[in-house]
């Protein structure tokens, strides 16, 4: 018999807390779709900020670098922090920016997804078909949501929601059973 792994109570708590705060964190989501935005606004005016910042000070502190290296990560660091201040002071052009890029990505999917499905003869006929409807559904979606904001903006929080939901259960399982098989992984 394999080396059986006792997972600890305290990582099962953990486990099934962080579940029931993700579970809630999809609730909120859904029920406060503007604060949702929000946040996502902030947190990538936040990123662009660190980065930003990161980005100047090797341009300033980095002596290895050529001179011109420097200046453009001094430049970019620059433009970084603001697009940062653009995300914060103009928070509906950046939602249309994020909507706009998050649906362009998924009309390149539902693309990938239609192109896999008509060329890839080895796969059934029902697979084949499976993969060119559901990219044609994807580009459709992709379509309407930069066509129509508000559905893009509907469509991005059920989405982030939809996987808060799946992460959050899929946590409280593993705090509920343990760890025991993942993914033909066996816990020592």
């Amino acid at each position: 018999m394999a080396n059986q792994f006792k997972y600890p109570r305290y990582l099962r708590a953990f486990q099934i807390g962080i579940g029931v705060a993700t579970i809630a964190a999809a609730i909120l989501i859904l029920l406060y779709p503007t604060l949702a935005m929000f946040t996502l606004v902030s947190l990538l005016a936040f990123a662009l900020f660190i980065l930003g910042s990161g980005k100047i000070v090797i341009g300033v502190a980095g002596k290895y670098l050529k001179r011109s290296a420097r200046a453009a990560s001094v430049g970019l660091g620059i433009l970084a922090i603001s697009l940062g201040v653009l995300a914060l002071t103009q928070p509906v052009f950046t939602s249309a920016v994020i909507i706009g890029l998050v649906s362009f990505g998924l009309m390149l999917i539902g693309i990938s997804t239609i192109l896999h499905g008509m060329t890839y003869k080895s796969l059934s006929r029902i697979s084949r078909a499976f993969d060119v409807g559901i990219g044609i559904i994807t580009v459709v979606i992709s379509i309407m949501a930069i066509t129509n904001p508000s559905f893009g903006i509907v469509f991005l929080i059920v989405l982030i929601s939809t996987g808060f939901l799946i992460v959050g259960i899929e946590s409280i399982i593993v705090g509920v059973f343990g760890p025991k098989r993942r993914l033909g992984y066996t816990m020592p």
